[in-house]
């Protein structure tokens, strides 16, 4: 009777679902191939922290906005608030100046390459930079006491500080969790950093409103800031780097394994060999810097597709127009408008949400489709609406508030989520650090310049301008996504950088790899035929070294038992 008893077999929820275990007091899931394995607690704290930074981001848009309305209301003239209370160039370059220091950031990543910085790296760095920013933007009000300027100083400082986290976190975000997230579920743990920036916009709104009737209430609001940025230090200190970075950088491979087991305890070292292998062959050596190999004919396609998603991301405007979208909707929502912001908050939070839930099921290009198609939509009809005249009405206008709430549904559905999943899957792991880096500097300019075109043309040519550029750029976004945009669903990363590639003739500094993994591959064909020892049966050859045993590598660093 014991010798025929059942085995208990582990319940599933429903067909399809994975199935779990209870493995050293951890949860693993373990569903199909291995690299799909991963315990559940480790991989939410390498998506949580560094989204911490997401969560900095939204808030600025929110901490900012109340900031102008107490420019707006100030009538202490001994600080520096009333200087620029008169100037929409003034509101637009303090608004703009958090970008400088973004760009800044990135082009100095760029600089120390990729080998030199890792993700994990620029987000303690990142952490940094928010905390010291929002001390300098907060303090800024208590120095205007000694000097007005000395006080404006600071706050430019400040804001210039903390647009580096920004930079830092955009740039460290993508490519950390795509690296770290098992394949199935990188559209979704990628989405979350869309989702961090809408809940950072209505904590940072929640705040303000919580501390607008304190005298100059908006200082003590970046002092939140602080706190968050403390607690995403301490956090991202215990998370490991990027296994891909670490192979990539070229440090031991056992580094890499342990890392990778920080989050998929399934993992071999026979993983790490092939991934070593996939990465070695997208950066061979060579005496071409790394803009050279980017700008390569037959490797640009995905450079040129994750620039063009960044464009067409700034260029409809929704980045920028949250800096003042607290003044448009106050106009329309009267007295409800606590409320107004709230639901728009709300309804952004929903829409980042429904991507990050549907992404890995819908894919990447139709909720681009269908998001701008939605903000094209929206921005027309506000656009009219607008020419009737509105701008000098006063009052609840329902329509034009729910007109408003869907265009920023659209936008977190489409461009303000998928923007980042892609970018963190669109370019070659020994190249994507400078590949983000420029398009993050591309980024950083636009958002600029759109913050401070944008904050002038609604003081000078009216909202009805504003929606209406943002209708027309929005189209331009539907044609671009439709006609060069790829779907990557469910593939590795090593497998879309082949799909991009397969249609295009070997680049030119690829050529004598390949002539050597021929060689290669005769020698090894030579050698099995005079050899048949067990690690020559077990494991194949690679194009950097003898046939070995991955697990028998030495902690010094040299690899294989041949």
């Amino acid at each position: 009777r014991r010798r025929h008893k059942k085995k208990r077999r582990t319940p599933r929820l429903r067909r399809g679902m994975p199935t779990s275990r209870i493995d050293e007091g951890e949860w693993v899931v373990q569903e199909g191939d291995p690299v799909d394995h991963f315990k559940v607690w480790p991989l939410i704290a390498s998506v949580l922290f560094p989204c911490f930074g997401g969560i900095l981001v939204g808030f600025d848009f929110g901490a900012f906005a109340w900031m102008i309305v107490a420019i707006d209301d100030n009538e202490d003239f001994s600080t520096w608030m009333i200087e620029v209370k008169d100037s929409s160039t003034l509101v637009g370059i303090i608004a703009a100046i958090s970008y400088l220091g973004a760009a800044i950031a990135c082009i100095v990543v760029y600089w120390l390459g990729g080998s030199t910085v890792s993700s994990r790296k620029e987000l303690l760095f990142a952490a940094v930079c928010y905390t010291t920013g929002s001390l300098g933007e907060s303090e800024s009000q208590n120095l205007s006491s000694l000097s007005s300027g000395l006080g404006f100083a600071f706050l430019i400082i400040g804001r210039l500080v903390y647009g580096a986290g920004i930079g830092l976190s955009l740039h460290a975000m993508p490519p950390y969790i795509s690296e770290i997230a098992p394949v199935k579920l990188r559209g979704l743990l990628c989405g979350f950093i869309e989702v961090s920036i809408a809940l950072g916009t209505i904590f940072g709104y929640a705040i303000g409103m919580w501390l607008e009737e304190e005298d100059y209430g908006w200082k003590y609001t970046f002092k939140f800031a602080m706190v968050i940025g403390i607690g995403m230090f301490f956090g991202v200190l215990i998370l490991p780097n990027s296994p891909r970075w670490l192979v990539a950088s070229g440090s031991p491979l056992y580094e890499a394994l342990e890392a990778a087991h920080f989050v998929n305890p399934s993992l071999t070292s026979e993983n790490i060999v092939n991934m070593k292998r996939d990465i070695e062959r997208q950066n061979p050596p060579t005496d071409m810097s790394a803009f050279q190999r980017l700008m390569d004919p037959n490797l640009r396609t995905p450079v040129f597709v994750g620039m063009g998603v960044i464009v067409v991301q700034q260029i409809t405007g929704q980045a920028a127009v949250l800096y003042y979208i607290r003044d448009m909707i106050s106009s329309l929502a009267g007295d409800l408008l606590i409320l107004a912001l709230v639901l728009f908050g709300l309804v952004k939070l929903s829409g980042a949400l429904v991507t990050m839930f549907f992404m890995d099921r819908w894919g990447r290009r139709f909720p681009l489709i269908g998001g701008l198609t939605g903000m094209f939509v929206f921005c027309t009809l506000l656009c009219l609406f607008y020419l009737d005249d509105l701008d000098s009405v006063k009052g609840f206008h329902w329509p034009m508030l729910l007109f408003i709430d869907f265009w920023g549904f659209s936008y977190s559905v489409s461009v303000g989520g998928v923007t980042w999943v892609l970018l963190g899957e669109l370019f070659p792991a020994p190249l994507k650090t400078e590949a983000l880096s420029l398009a993050l500097i591309l980024f950083c300019v636009l958002a600029a310049a759109m913050s401070f075109i944008i904050g002038v043309e609604i003081e000078s040519v009216g909202n009805a301008f504003v929606w209406g550029q943002c209708a027309v750029t929005a189209f331009v976004g539907v044609y671009f996504v439709a006609s060069t945009v790829p779907e990557t669903k469910g593939k590795t990363l090593e497998e879309i950088q082949k799909d991009f590639n397969q249609d295009f003739d070997t680049p030119d500094f690829l050529v004598s790899v390949a002539y050597d993994e021929e060689e290669s591959g005769h020698e090894s064909s030579h050698s099995s035929a005079s050899h048949t020892g067990p690690a020559q049966d077990k494991y194949p050859r690679t194009n950097y070294g003898a046939a070995m045993d991955p697990v028998a590598e030495s902690k010094d660093g040299v690899t294989g038992t041949p």
